[in-house]
């Protein structure tokens, strides 16, 4: 009988042990399956909790990691949506320039003002587009804030349109303090050709006027 008994003690072992291995691996197996559909970015998986032992804990967070995950995924794509809209729609230029004024990012509205396409004008040097009676004092300006982040510069500039006409632009260009060296030179630029043309049509109506008067005055003086 005692050979018959511990063989009947070490299959009761091993199926004991079977089970609690089966018990250990299952939940694992659940889990490595769920980050693996993390990863992948279904993030609508959740774990199947039956028990509340170790487990059924770290089930229950991993569930709650990935519905956590899930509502900040969709607030940073409204967020994403929303910022698409606000620069699709605005009326200036924003640019991303490297510190050796490369063009690394255009907004959808330079098409508008200027004609060109944003992918046309990216990994170009900016300079190239810039009158180059204008080009000395940008080229200051956007040095000068490449290298000293949290610098705020400004300029007044003529940059080449598509069709080969020149549009006349002010900017304020900033680059971030703490970047990481992320971003570049944030350079927000407004056309004003409208407004120049009509500050020296009224300089000019000045001027014809005081010529005016000085002539009257004479007239009147003989």
């Amino acid at each position: 009988y005692v050979p018959l008994l511990a063989a009947l003690f070490l299959l009761i072992m091993l199926l004991a042990l079977l089970v609690l291995t089966r018990k250990l691996v299952t939940p694992l197996h659940n889990l490595t399956n769920g980050a693996e559909a993390i990863r992948q970015g279904n993030l609508d998986t959740r774990i199947r909790v039956f028990t509340k032992d170790e487990f059924g804990h770290l089930s229950n967070a991993f569930n709650r990691m990935a519905e956590q995950l899930k509502q900040t995924l969709s607030a940073l794509q409204e967020n994403e949506e929303r910022f698409r809209s606000l620069i699709e729609n605005a009326s200036d230029v924003i640019t991303i320039l490297n510190d050796d004024g490369i063009i690394e990012y255009e907004s959808p509205s330079v098409t508008r003002l200027i004609g060109y396409e944003s992918g046309d004008l990216l990994e170009k040097q900016i300079y190239d587009f810039i009158h180059p009676d204008d080009l000395s004092a940008v080229t200051d300006v956007f040095t000068k804030v490449a290298r000293n982040p949290g610098t705020i510069g400004t300029a007044e500039f003529r940059f080449r349109h598509k069709a080969g006409t020149w549009c006349i632009f002010e900017c304020i260009a900033n680059k971030p303090v703490r970047n990481d060296g992320l971003i570049g030179t944030i350079v927000n630029w407004r056309e004003i050709s409208e407004r120049k043309q009509a500050q020296e049509e009224l300089q000019k109506a000045k001027e014809e006027a005081e010529k005016s008067d000085m002539l009257k005055s004479a007239f009147l003086a003989n």
